[in-house]
């Protein structure tokens, strides 16, 4: 018996660009008070370096159309073998519909194409959704390892072949 795909939903995925910042901004906000959290102060640093700059390696944002930025993802470099996914963030509305998978995706594909071999991510387990998530998509929880990020309690690696 096979589970039947989620609703799909057609929406580009794109580089990040300047004018994203105060969209982004939202979204990562909204998402953070829709599960009781403030933003942290580096939450805070790589928004306001936004404004001015793209402090990530790689960064993407999904845009609705008709509503403009939904969700967005990067990348930043931990070391020369690893990245970390940051900023990983989709609208309530748009949960569901695979726009997180492609984000992800496409963050994974940019990822490889940099030479990395593994990602890094740190979630907070409170976000019930993201555990599942991570682990249906080859991540793999490091009970051992703790994050260096206040927000998060959980941290999971996934391979990234080449």
């Amino acid at each position: 018996m096979s589970v039947p795909n989620p609703i799909q939903y057609d929406i580009p995925i794109r580089a990040f660009s300047q004018d994203d910042a105060s969209s982004v901004e939202f979204v990562v906000l909204s998402v953070l008070q829709e599960w009781g959290f403030l933003p942290s102060a580096k939450d805070q640093q790589e928004l306001e370096a936004m404004q001015s700059h793209n402090p990530f390696d790689a960064f993407f944002v999904a845009e609705d159309p008709d509503l403009g930025v939904v969700g967005c993802a990067g990348i930043v470099r931990v070391d020369d073998q690893t990245c970390e996914l940051r900023k990983i963030y989709l609208l309530k509305r748009f949960r569901g519909k695979a726009i997180g998978k492609l984000l992800l995706d496409t963050c994974v594909a940019e990822a490889i194409q940099r030479g990395y071999r593994r990602m890094k991510l740190q979630v907070n387990s409170r976000i019930t959704y993201t555990a599942p998530f991570y682990l249906r998509n080859g991540f793999v929880h490091a009970a051992d390892e703790m994050p260096n990020n206040n927000s998060a309690d959980q941290v999971y690696y996934k391979p990234l072949l080449h």
